[in-house]
């Protein structure tokens, strides 16, 4: 049995050799040899120092690698890491998430992202990482406790002594442009965002041809003399669309003389504020956005929707809400948004999914948006959903909510304001009524030509480090512009 078990590889290792003790004993017992004692006596105290081992292991939160080394080998190139920091470009120009940026496979993995995370900002703010003996100690202690697989590189072997014997190395884990936190953070991604695919982008701007009409079939013909009729031909028609990612930008300041320990206690609400800011600009821009120079919200300069924006800033060319079209102001661009007033009710939100072009409303990716109070004050009330009789466990009676319509999920968005007119417009005068989407999520992608990154920089005339949060993230469909791939139903009741 090893004598020091500090690793999961040492534990099955140890699991191997008390199984071939168990043997050993059930050999001499048939033998009838007179060791059997001698041989339960030290698997016992095998047992007892496995036991201690694992327990140490846990609180430590050595990570257990059955499950983290399977996922983290898409970073591994032989025997070392080839997707060390922010990752690579592929061949194709395409870019491969690493390790510090991926999504976390395992918890290991997420506590390094969050540390390198941290020891980006307070390096940065203290004037290098020699300066950052705290954060140093923890980037240490993290890449100690590391999945054997990644543990046992030269790298981080190399790096993880560096960071023991001296605080003034460790400069390759310093990411000038990427903080994976923010990145990497579930905040990041709302409900709204999740429900399309993310289209990565080479460039800042790209144009995709588009088939608007396929070849199209002809009834056979049949031959009535020597020289028949040709059958009829017919051609595809083509188009191109233009694809553009602008994104948001998001800043906080730092005090130049705030202390590293005062930094790093204040690190999670600053990430969760920077996280936070992003999320809800984009999800408000993806219900409310509009880049027409006169936004269809009229009242956009005092639109500060459930008070999450404040007063300065709104409306203006730089308001979050103009960075791409969102989906009320595509539902209006296409001519399928309606007055529903009239038809608050479960057979008015399936007529608005029956408006979605090429059978949208049926399809796998089709969703309804909508404010919490419709959903309280009407929704919950249809018939449809209240009995437990009519739909079991389900029924918002129990539940106290409506996942589903026509089996299409309800999404909730307290940036579907509560304060519209009747024609489903924010004008800063009427405020009382509110609305619902319904969305063909298959004709929406998220365009990506960059992540989410977070810029660290000094303001010498005012004493003040700026933190810049930004990303590269628009909104596109493929469709044509008179395609009604999205409905939006205004009027509605919120009281």
């Amino acid at each position: 049995m090893p004598t020091d078990i500090n690793t999961p590889e040492d534990v099955r290792k140890a699991l191997g050799e008390l199984n071939e003790g168990i043997n050993t004993l059930k050999a001499a017992q048939e033998s009838e040899r007179g060791d059997t004692k001698q041989i339960v006596s030290r698997m016992g105290e095998d047992i007892r120092k496995l036991d201690t081992a694992i327990t140490a292991m846990k609180a430590s939160g050595t990570q257990d690698i059955g499950t983290d080394e399977r996922g983290l080998r898409k970073y591994m190139q032989g025997d070392s890491v080839a997707r060390m920091l922010p990752g690579t470009v592929r061949s194709t120009k395409a870019h491969a998430p690493g390790l510090l940026t991926d999504k976390p496979v395992c918890e290991w993995q997420k506590d390094l992202q969050r540390e390198v995370t941290s020891l980006n900002i307070v390096s940065t703010l203290r004037g290098g990482i020699a300066n950052c003996p705290t954060s140093v100690a923890r980037m240490a202690s993290i890449l100690q406790r590391a999945p054997a697989n990644i543990r046992d590189t030269k790298q981080v072997q190399d790096l993880t002594k560096a960071f023991v014997d001296s605080s003034g190395v460790g400069a390759e884990w310093i990411i000038d442009a990427g903080l994976p936190e923010v990145a990497m953070d579930p905040l990041l991604v709302g409900q709204l965002a999740s429900r399309f695919r993310v289209k990565p982008m080479n460039d800042g701007t790209e144009l995709l041809p588009y088939e608007s009409n396929g070849l199209r079939p002809y009834k056979k013909a049949a031959a009535t003399g020597d020289d028949p009729a040709q059958y009829n031909s017919s051609s595809i028609a083509t188009a191109q669309r233009t694809i553009t990612a602008s994104g948001m930008v998001v800043r906080a300041q730092v005090d130049e003389d705030a202390a590293e320990d005062s930094i790093l206690a204040a690190m999670p609400f600053l990430q969760s504020e920077l996280v936070l800011a992003l999320n809800h600009g984009e999800e408000d821009c993806l219900i409310n956005g509009d880049t027409t120079a006169s936004h269809q919200d009229t009242g956009l300069s005092a639109w500060n929707i459930r008070s999450r924006w404040g007063s300065s800033g709104l409306g203006g060319s730089a308001d979050h809400r103009r960075t791409f079209i969102g989906l009320r102001a595509r539902s209006a661009d296409v001519s399928s948004d309606s007055d529903g007033g009239s038809a608050q009710t479960y057979a008015g939100a399936t007529a608005l999914l029956a408006t979605l072009a090429f059978g949208g409303g049926v399809g796998p990716d089709a969703f309804f948006v909508t404010s919490p109070e419709y959903m309280l004050v009407q929704m919950l009330g249809w018939a449809e959903f209240q009995g437990v009789n009519v739909v079991g466990a389900l029924a918002s009676q129990l539940t106290g909510q409506v996942l589903l319509v026509a089996g299409k999920p309800v999404l909730l968005s307290s940036f579907m304001d509560n304060q519209l007119n009747a024609s489903g417009i924010f004008d800063n005068s009427t405020k009382t009524k509110t609305g619902l989407l319904a969305v063909d999520g298959s004709r929406h992608w998220i365009t990506e030509r960059a992540g989410n990154m977070v810029e660290v920089g000094k303001d010498i005339n005012r004493g003040m480090y700026n933190l810049v949060a930004k990303n590269r993230r628009g909104f596109f469909t493929p469709d044509a512009s008179t395609t009604k791939n999205v409905a939006f139903s205004y009027n509605l009741s919120p009281s």
